[in-house]
């Protein structure tokens, strides 16, 4: 017999800490360009919480000040690395 999984998987890729992190700076500032009126601190707060991933209030000033400031701007170094969109040649 031949087991089934009824339940999803969780934790199938383990993602590290700066994964999760970067993943959330992308979320957060994607909701940021859809909802300008976004209490921005109180969500990545939100978020970070939800993954337990610790922020003091200064790493939380650091990581919000990261982000872009509106639509169109260029992104943070959380999305390129360093690369500017005139880097990308697609």
């Amino acid at each position: 017999m031949t087991a089934e999984q009824n339940d999803p998987r969780q934790d199938v890729h383990d993602a590290s800490t700066d994964d999760r992190l970067q993943g959330i700076l992308v979320q957060v500032a994607a909701d940021r360009s859809l909802t300008p009126d976004l209490d921005v601190r109180a969500a990545l707060a939100d978020r970070l919480s939800d993954q337990g991933i610790d922020a003091d209030a200064a790493e939380l000033d650091r990581l919000v000040g990261s982000l872009p400031g509106q639509p169109g701007d260029e992104p943070g170094p959380f999305l390129t690395d360093g690369a500017t969109s005139a880097d990308d040649t697609n």
